[in-house]
């Protein structure tokens, strides 16, 4: 049973992965998922293939997929890295995938031997040359691997700043990873065989997860917030000072709450400026930094609650 729903998991992957692909929002996170899933259910299918004794005649595919699953870890972290909007050097970007790709390049002497050799598992006892495979093939270092790039990214996503409900799903899920990866290291020291299972279930379940989540709701793990860093950047240049900003900032909330102009339509980011006599730049560095919030967003919520009030009010007339 559990073979047939790794099975279904792996064609329902494909899918899934064609739609992430074509899905025209936040393409390039969708780009890093749709990989994520794609090497994932390849793995699935050959995992599948051997429970089901077809690899007997075919031998020289065992293993091919074996190492992709290090690159669930990276992949991991690179997504949530863009998702938060976060910039990373070309180097990083090389480093983080360097390491999957080079375990694959550890593998090539052992998809050079002969059939007979892979099948018998002759070369796991016997040949000396090939015992750093043992490493690899360890699940408690895959677990510690993939559970660092893990832990990473769940630190990234605290420093983002505003403290919104975007990231929360991602974080849930990350830490619904992290929780699963250590339980399933526990459950190998009494049963290998069910904990090979179980770990490939839970990342089934977490990296299905994630992708119903950004087909569904996009914006459940991929919202519009800024990291402090990226802030950081952005008004690195900027001749604005911290007094001033705080000026600025004083008097913006002054002018919401005395006047409410943004009960008026035409009311933008131009004529909030103008009326402060400020530069537009300076009033939107403002928003972003001292407010944790954009313009547009800001007159939003100020107007729904302003129509909350009135409905309020008209409730109470009436009961008059």
């Amino acid at each position: 049973m559990a073979n047939n729903f790794i099975l279904f998991s792996a064609l329902h992957g494909f899918v899934i992965t064609l739609i992430l692909f074509y899905k025209k929002n936040d393409h390039n996170s969708n780009k890093i998922l749709a990989f994520l899933l794609f090497i994932f259910s390849v793995y699935l299918l050959e995992y599948c293939l051997f429970n089901m004794g077809y690899l007997e005649k075919y031998p020289h595919l065992l293993l091919i997929t074996y190492p992709s699953i290090y690159f669930i870890g990276p992949l991991i972290y690179l997504y949530q890295k863009k998702t938060a909007k976060e910039r990373m050097t070309r180097i990083h970007r090389i480093l983080i995938l360097g390491l999957p790709i080079l375990i694959y390049i550890l593998f090539i002497p052992y998809y050079m031997l002969n059939a007979q050799t892979k099948f018998s598992g002759e070369w796991f006892r016997k040949d000396p040359e090939l015992n750093y495979l043992h490493l690899f093939l360890n699940r408690h270092f895959f677990i510690i691997y993939t559970l660092a790039f893990i832990i990473l990214a769940y630190g990234n996503i605290t420093k983002i700043q505003p403290k919104q409900s975007h990231d929360k799903a991602l974080k849930i899920t990350l830490l619904t990873f992290i929780t699963t990866l250590m339980f399933s290291a526990i459950i190998d020291f009494f049963d290998k065989a069910y904990s090979s299972t179980l770990i490939t279930i839970l990342l089934i379940l977490s990296l299905h997860f994630i992708a119903y989540g950004m087909i569904l709701s996009p914006s459940l793990f991929s919202g519009p917030y800024k990291s402090k860093k990226n802030l950081e950047i952005k008004y690195r240049t900027s001749p604005l000072t911290k007094s001033r900003a705080a000026e600025i900032k004083q008097h913006f909330s002054d002018l919401l709450t005395a006047k409410k102009p943004y009960l008026n339509s035409e009311f933008d980011l131009e004529s909030a400026a103008s009326e402060l006599n400020v530069p537009k730049h300076h009033l939107s560095q403002v928003i972003n930094e001292e407010f944790n919030s954009t313009f547009p967003k800001i007159v939003k919520e100020l107007r729904i609650k302003e129509a909350f009030l009135l409905i309020q009010d008209d409730k109470e007339f009436k009961k008059k």
